[in-house]
């Protein structure tokens, strides 16, 4: 998988086949030695039980108020999913760089660990024994399924994932938000254009610590192209989930950074054993 540079995917805008295949993304369950590390989970998989039980064994106190406040099934197993598996990254980079823990020479436990939500800066925050890490940590979560990327640099950084979603009405919705451009696009070649133009807005939003409402009326791929220069990104509609009942429910993803190199990038499935582990 080699990630184009930009100019070269804004000559690739028409037909919508080229403009959707921009990268196959690689699903491993094989880590890569990156400067980026992108998971992806499932929690409609984890029953309440399991849920509870995570919660209470891998999350500090603060954590565990801010999950119990959650009021659906849904967002408590999403909140849960995600500290456990930013835990893991943040840990497994610490042992990788042979760095010294913060506060003390005993093992680097997932409470030693906290991720925070700044509310001021709207981004998270990752802390190691109350102090502040220099990563960047994005997540986005739809249906079920959360996305998340990590860098242990201090990065623009963004995701976001989406579900196809059967009645809406995505021409109208594209008239009345997007760019007149954008919206002739999905005019002319329907929801996959309008799902992935609308990962690209929420990403380019969280990476840029922007209002997602101060860029929809913007012709994205211009700004990506102009305004953000730097700004590099994998994006896919590949990623499909079977439920119960044997529906497949396809999803739209894009991850968005600056100076950072996707060539290689994989994203990683994670199981409910990866959140034991």
């Amino acid at each position: 998988m080699a990630c184009q540079n930009v100019n070269k995917i804004m000559a690739n805008v028409l037909p919508l086949s080229q403009f959707t295949s921009w990268q196959r993304l690689q699903f491993s369950n094989k880590a890569l030695e990156t400067p980026l590390e992108i998971l992806l989970f499932n929690t409609n998989n984890l029953t309440q039980f399991e849920t509870d039980e995570l919660a209470s064994t891998w999350l500090t106190d603060k954590e565990y108020q801010v999950f119990t406040r959650r009021k659906a099934k849904s967002a408590k197993k999403e909140f849960v999913a995600s500290r456990i598996l930013i835990k893991q990254l943040v840990r497994a980079w610490l042992f990788n760089e042979k760095r010294k823990f913060i506060g003390g020479s005993e093992a680097l436990t997932f409470k030693s660990i906290s991720v925070c939500f700044n509310e001021q800066l709207s981004r998270l925050e990752v802390f190691v024994r109350n102090k502040r890490l220099p990563v960047t940590v994005s997540i986005s979560h739809s249906a079920g399924q959360v996305l998340i990327a990590f860098s242990p640099r201090a990065i623009e950084l963004g995701v976001d994932i989406e579900k196809y979603k059967q009645k809406r009405n995505v021409i109208k919705l594209s008239e009345h938000f997007y760019h007149t451009l954008e919206a002739q696009m999905v005019n002319q070649l329907g929801e996959e254009y309008f799902y992935r133009i609308w990962t690209l807005k929420e990403s380019l939003a969280k990476a840029s610590q922007q209002g997602i409402m101060d860029l929809l009326a913007k012709d994205t791929l211009s700004q990506l192209a102009y305004q953000f220069p730097n700004m590099s990104f994998v994006s896919t509609n590949e990623y499909q989930v079977t439920d119960v009942n044997n529906i497949k429910h396809r999803f739209d993803l894009t991850v968005m950074a600056t100076n950072v190199g996707f060539e290689g990038i994989q994203i990683l499935q994670m199981t409910k054993q990866d959140l034991k582990n």
